[in-house]
């Protein structure tokens, strides 16, 4: 079976089964190693993407990540939907399943619990602790502490995409009066104070 027939046969199916995962990743890697050799042309490579069609539309964790909307990688909208555990509606589920049980989804995930630990741990030695937090993102990783927890921690964050700060200021809405944000590069932050965390 050629790749784009295998792709088209995955697409069929709605995406990948659990039991065909591990041959998908191995594919993956081949195909991209084939590649890197000059063994599949650029535009070889556009025609494999073609063949899956809506399964590579923002809707699914694989289009949007490859299409970059926001016009980068690890944007805010991606890194949230992997906080969540997004998964695209019917027929694309299957893709998303398989793509937020990689590695590397997990870690985001797990990064996210390892703050919650670190902002615990502070705010039990320093009730109203001053947490830096570079490139916030979301903000979902505070809201979410903030909403299980009671301590008077304050955070300076500092974000360069203007569109993330508004939907962190959204979600962090009832938080505000422990929130600012400041649209920066993390470079040019001159800081006024000394923070108890600093997390990036």
């Amino acid at each position: 079976m050629n790749d784009i027939d295998y792709i088209q046969s995955l697409v069929a199916n709605g995406g990948p089964e659990r039991t065909q995962w591990a041959h998908l990743t191995t594919w993956t890697h081949n195909l991209l190693a084939r590649h890197q050799r000059g063994e599949i042309s650029v535009e070889q490579m556009q025609a494999i993407r073609g063949a899956f069609g809506d399964a590579f539309s923002n809707d699914t964790m694989q289009g949007f990540a490859y299409n970059k909307p926001h016009g980068y990688a690890g944007d805010y909208e991606i890194i949230d939907r992997i906080y969540q555990y997004y998964l695209a509606p019917s027929p694309h589920t299957k893709w998303d399943e398989y793509w937020q049980a990689h590695p590397a989804a997990n870690a985001v995930r797990n990064r996210k619990s390892y703050f919650h630990e670190l902002l615990t741990r502070t705010a039990k030695r320093k009730p109203a602790a001053e947490v830096l937090k570079i490139a916030s993102g979301p903000g979902r990783s505070m809201y979410e502490w903030l909403c299980a927890h009671d301590y008077d921690i304050k955070f300076d964050c500092i974000e360069l995409d203007k569109n993330a700060i508004e939907f962190a200021s959204t979600l962090n809405r009832s938080f505000m009066h422990k929130i600012s944000f400041f649209n920066m590069n993390a470079l040019r932050f001159k800081p006024d104070r000394e923070y108890d965390l600093i997390w990036a």
